[in-house]
């Protein structure tokens, strides 16, 4: 599950109801991305959920520019540890595109995540856009996650982006030394 976000603190004061909003969507297509953070926590299902069970699960913080428009948003994208097939698939997908798990793995056969080397990794995705009816009938559209892009098939032309935009970070390379000062999100 993905969805964008672009949060900031109010103050006691702001208008609540007006103002810009705090949603951006990004048109569908590629994208970079960059890892601001994440946070590990226990999915506890909802009546009708796909995951009828409590699990752990983790939110990854993407910042992410449209390659189609040059857009910017963070969208947070949640993965499962969980033992269905989509799941485990899921997590492997991602862990490949950051570098942890080889390209041509079939399995992830005693695979443990380096959580450390997580924050501050780059790449490149593909958005869809997908919408929702609020209860109140409120139409609804975020960003979903369709593909990460395993590090082989990205364009010299997207790394180079990437470079331009984060610095370059890709799953292969040394993280830089992180600030303790700084929020994970």
């Amino acid at each position: 599950m993905s969805e964008n976000n672009q949060e900031k603190a109010l103050d006691w004061g702001d208008d609540l109801n007006g103002g810009e909003s705090l949603f951006k969507v990004l048109p569908e297509g590629k994208a970079i991305w960059r890892i601001k953070g994440f946070t590990k926590e226990t999915h506890i299902p909802k009546e009708g959920a796909k995951l009828t069970c409590n699990c752990p699960k983790l939110n990854i913080a993407l910042e992410c520019i449209s390659l189609v428009d040059g857009a910017k948003t963070t969208i947070t994208h949640t993965l499962f540890w969980y033992s269905a097939s989509w799941a485990l698939d899921n997590v492997k997908k991602f862990f490949q595109a950051v570098g942890q798990v080889p390209e041509n793995a079939e399995a992830m056969n005693g695979f443990k995540p380096n959580f450390f080397n997580l924050e501050g990794q780059t790449g490149v995705c593909v958005l869809n856009v997908e919408g929702w009816k609020g209860q109140d009938g409120t139409k609804f559209e975020n960003n979903k996650i369709k593909k990460f892009m395993m590090p082989s098939k990205v364009t010299q032309e997207e790394q180079t982006k990437i470079n331009e935009y984060f610095g370059g970070i890709s799953g292969d390379d040394e993280m830089p030394p992180l600030d303790p000062n700084d929020p994970p999100f």
